[in-house]
């Protein structure tokens, strides 16, 4: 395990922060904690969650379940984020067969980076745009009526 004093300053300090607040296994001080170290480093890297656990006296395996709870959470660097509306009305217009071909074209299942680490694929329950569904959003952008074809022209790239 990576020694704390191998880490950046900032996260040492942050590290210094939340053993001073002695709140061992406090769930929402652990994802204030996490929180703070994706700032830092852009995502939560493997080294960083052994000293969490070791500081907040969890076990890894709570902080990886938290990352995959939390959609704003990440243990993977990024440039952008897709989300494809999985909520009813997207889905019964077929949002889940386009998260498949998502899947496939980008060589990744919901929930990972690709290995380039330009896109996390991941899916949300409602964009507020039921009637211009099925919908995906890829960074800032915003498409509406997504279909497959759509999907080959954004990723023929």
């Amino acid at each position: 395990m990576k020694e704390l004093n191998e880490f950046c300053p900032e996260f040492q300090e942050a590290a210094q922060y939340y053993t001073s607040l002695n709140s061992s296994g406090d769930q929402s001080v652990l994802v204030e904690f996490l929180r703070e170290t994706q700032d830092i480093f852009g995502c939560i890297p493997q080294d960083s969650k052994e000293i969490i656990a070791h500081i907040m006296q969890v076990k890894p395996s709570l902080i990886d379940t938290l990352i995959k709870l939390y959609p704003s959470l990440c243990d993977q660097k990024y440039e952008k984020e897709i989300i494809v509306c999985n909520g009813s009305t997207c889905s019964s217009r077929g949002s889940l067969a386009l998260l498949k071909k998502l899947e496939e074209k980008l060589g990744i299942s919901c929930g990972n980076v690709t290995s380039d680490g330009k896109y996390l694929l991941r899916t949300q329950k409602c964009f507020k745009q039921c009637g211009k569904g099925p919908n995906m959003k890829i960074g800032d952008t915003m498409y509406n009526h997504v279909d497959e074809e759509m999907i080959d022209r954004l990723f023929s790239k």
